[in-house]
């Protein structure tokens, strides 16, 4: 990666074009859900449909050794708001946790302090804290939000869980289908498991992303704006609409891999699921392209609207999957192990103007470090997250970042990489496995037994890590 940039780039931490007054830069989240970095065009997959991607890829810095702190989607989600990792709060799968600290940092309130307006639109897996006399929603004033439309992701919708506590705050979404009298076709197509038949618009992706637009093109406050799209595709069902689906049909597809020189530990896959059945993986599969298309025309509209509100030029994109899944690699299906088609989110931040000119990064990084950055963009000086290391150095070319090492963990083991050998670590003393993760990115060659001192070496750094961020909790269920 080029470590000197353009002047241009390196200003952009020190002047950006104000717009309504603004002396600060808006800063937009982009995450979605389960998008695996194997299945996106800017990380090479030819038979992806990612144009909007591909254009983020070359304005902006795209990242080949980022690495998400926890691996299902409450885990991922909650650290990153929170700035702590799963060990931290006792949250490894998404049965773990009920609710948050009370007192827990957000990076959206430390964004308010700093004189953001802070919006989140879309799918959450957030878990704020509540009282039991509580009334309503308690998303906004918990987490830091001014302005908040928040429902289940598609594949929880219809089964009366609530999302993060708030039990008694109604699902905006289905009352949308209400009003507009869509919601017995709803039900039908998820009844008759079909490709959704609602417009775009009505779908919930699509939903999300209209209320985006219309936020983006009503916004007239005299403030920044940080803003929080969360989409659920491209997490299943599988069910976008058919246009989405035609390109797939004859696609190859990656289908079924296998370990080479071992066999999983049962506790390191005890929440995957194997394919018995190549020709259903090739289905899946399909699926999944066919909602990361559809996905992908979703983040491009979020795009258009910044940039007719003419906010693009001063807005920092950042986009990110909350972590990716197993679609067939290694035979499994699902998430929450330690594969790097899992840990490593398909990470991309575009400057204002789109001026890093698809930079590639190498070194290995952490979701966690996207608040400290944060911060920086947004010229904050008093506030400090939890964890993760700011990325500045890397957007200005100025200054040496100083991570070597990125971890992540589920209950029983943990993951660490140096950005070449990953080294997957039980708690409980069974063996390690040791990758490449260059020369073998799918992770199917186990190194471990050729290699003791590296598995010494990255074990270390994992007490190391441990010792500066310990305790370790024991999954909670409070």
């Amino acid at each position: 990666m080029k470590r000197i940039l353009s002047l241009p780039l390196v200003l952009l931490f020190a002047c950006t074009t104000p717009l309504f007054g603004q002396t600060k830069p808006n800063i937009v989240f982009i995450e979605v859900d389960d998008l695996a970095y194997t299945y996106a065009s800017p990380w090479g997959c030819k038979t992806a449909r990612t144009p909007t991607l591909d254009r983020l890829a070359s304005e902006g810095f795209v990242f080949d050794q980022a690495m998400c702190q926890g691996m299902m989607c409450g885990p991922s989600r909650n650290s990153l708001i929170t700035g702590k990792y799963p060990h931290q709060l006792g949250f490894y799968q998404n049965g773990d946790l009920r609710k948050l600290p009370k007192d827990a940092w957000t990076l959206p309130k430390a964004m308010q302090q700093a004189g953001y307006h802070t919006a989140w639109i879309g799918r959450s897996h957030l878990k704020p804290w509540f009282s039991q006399k509580a009334d309503g929603d308690t998303f906004r004033p918990f987490f830091g939000f001014d302005h908040a439309v928040h429902t289940l992701g598609r594949v929880l919708l219809g089964r009366g869980e609530d999302d993060g506590g708030d039990a008694d705050a109604p699902n905006p979404y289905m009352q949308h289908l209400r009003d507009t009298g869509l919601l017995a076709q709803y039900e039908a197509d998820v009844q008759a498991d079909r490709n959704s038949t609602l417009p775009e618009d009505d779908y919930l992706d699509g939903w999300f992303t209209r209320l985006t637009e219309d936020y983006v093109t009503e916004y007239q406050l005299d403030k920044p704006l940080f803003l929080w799209v969360n989409y659920s595709v491209p997490h299943g069902p599988y069910d976008v609409t058919e246009a989405y689906h035609r390109p797939f049909v004859d696609a190859p597809m990656p289908g079924i891999s296998k370990p080479r020189n071992f066999t999983h530990p049962e506790s390191l896959i005890q929440r995957t699921k194997a394919f018995r059945k190549p020709e259903l993986a090739l289905r899946e599969q399909r699926g999944f392209h066919a909602n990361i298309h559809f996905m992908d025309t979703q983040v491009g509209r979020v795009l258009d609207a910044l940039q007719r509100k003419e906010m693009l030029e001063n807005t920092w994109i950042v986009f990110f999957s909350d972590h990716g899944v197993m679609q067939g690699a290694h035979g499994l299906i699902h998430k929450h192990t330690l594969f790097r088609q899992i840990t490593q989110p398909s990470l991309i931040i575009r400057p204002p103007g789109g001026m890093a000119e698809g930079q590639r990064v190498s070194q290995p990084v952490e979701l966690l470090d996207l608040l400290p950055t944060i911060l920086d963009v947004a010229k904050v000086t008093d506030e400090k997250a939890p964890n993760g290391r700011s990325l500045t150095p890397l957007l200005t070319g100025k200054g040496e970042f100083s991570r070597r090492y990125a971890f992540a963990e589920i209950e029983n083991w943990i993951v660490v990489t140096n950005g070449t050998h990953r080294l997957i670590h039980s708690v409980n003393s069974e063996p390690s496995l040791l990758f490449n993760d260059l020369t073998d990115p799918e992770n199917l060659t186990n190194l471990a037994t050729d290699h003791p001192a590296i598995v010494a070496r990255l074990e270390a750094m994992i007490n190391t890590w441990l010792q500066e961020t310990g305790p370790r909790l024991p999954p909670r269920t409070n």
